[in-house]
């Protein structure tokens, strides 16, 4: 059927679409679907895909509409880090902005104890995390003109273009629960960069109480790493690339001075980073601890 043919049809398949479909949902078990669609939409089959690609989507777009031209020289383009006042804490450096996601929880997601099943807790983890992601990496992505420093297979450093496909890849998440959701319970799941090392982004994230954040349903500590094709790139490099934190030598002489009134100094973001990193910390060494256990017997 070609478009001309089915916009000619298009008044009888409507009209058979009501005189067929249309009724169903004026029965009881046609209204007791409906019903139970509309309370469980959230965990029926494709949504969760559909709500991850929605968020990743739309962060990783409005990211990139706010890209400014880099001020070093270069073509490529960088995020726009600057105070909105000349006060404002490290804690509003849009690094370590928090990104918010809201929902409930659906029937589908209740357990035997009548509250949210502690495996759903991960499907809302994904969709917060990369939400967060999705904005943090956008400037770079996907690191096709960006020299990415590496230590070559025969032990030298390099600083080349490198091929290979972009990922972002999780590497590990722990996850403490703390209260019960109850049916239909609305709740927000705030994630944000804690800190980074040589290898490895630091995720932490809380479920929280939609009208006061004082009150914790569960806590979380996830770790990425970025490759490009089968090479590890450095959280540092690639936030200086994406222009998040300042280059090492802009905190000497009058390059700090200036990036200092326009946004925050490499100075500031190196302490609020290993604040985060002392949350990070022990749950490293449980980490290695754990996998010593079988790897060295």
């Amino acid at each position: 059927m070609d478009v001309k043919s089915w916009a000619l049809d298009a008044p009888t398949i409507l009209s058979t679409l009501k005189a067929n479909v249309v009724p169903f949902f004026y029965t009881w078990y046609g209204a007791a679907l409906s019903v139970f669609v509309v309370f469980n939409f959230k965990a029926l089959p494709f949504v969760w895909t559909a709500r991850t690609y929605y968020h990743l989507n739309t962060a990783f777009k409005n990211q990139q509409k706010r890209l400014v031209k880099s001020t070093d020289g270069g073509r490529r383009k960088v995020a726009l880090v600057k105070k909105e006042n000349a006060g404002d804490s490290i804690e509003k450096h849009p690094l370590f902005k928090p990104d918010v996601i809201s929902t409930y929880v659906p029937l589908l997601e209740i357990d035997m104890n009548l509250h949210k099943s502690n495996s759903t807790f991960f499907t809302d983890l994904d969709i917060s995390r990369i939400k967060l992601m999705g904005r943090i990496i956008a400037p770079a992505w996907p690191m096709d003109s960006m020299e990415i420093e590496y230590k070559g297979r025969d032990g030298t450093n390099k600083k080349e273009k490198v091929r290979g496909r972009p990922a972002l890849i999780l590497g590990a998440t722990h996850t403490s629960f703390k209260r019960e959701l109850r049916p239909f319970a609305s709740y927000n799941v705030e994630s944000r960069i804690l800190g980074w090392d040589s290898r490895w982004i630091y995720v932490g994230s809380w479920f929280l109480n939609i009208s006061t954040s004082k009150k914790v349903y569960a806590t979380s500590l996830s770790k990425y790493i970025i490759k490009k094709g089968r090479i590890t790139v450095r959280p540092e490099q690639f936030f200086v690339e994406c222009g998040w934190i300042p280059a090492q030598e802009a905190d000497h002489g009058e390059k700090e001075e200036v990036h200092g009134e326009a946004g925050w100094s490499r100075l500031e973001v190196e302490a609020h980073k290993e604040k985060g990193m002392q949350i990070v910390k022990t749950w490293g060494e449980a980490n290695v601890l754990m996998e010593q256990e079988y790897e060295e017997q």
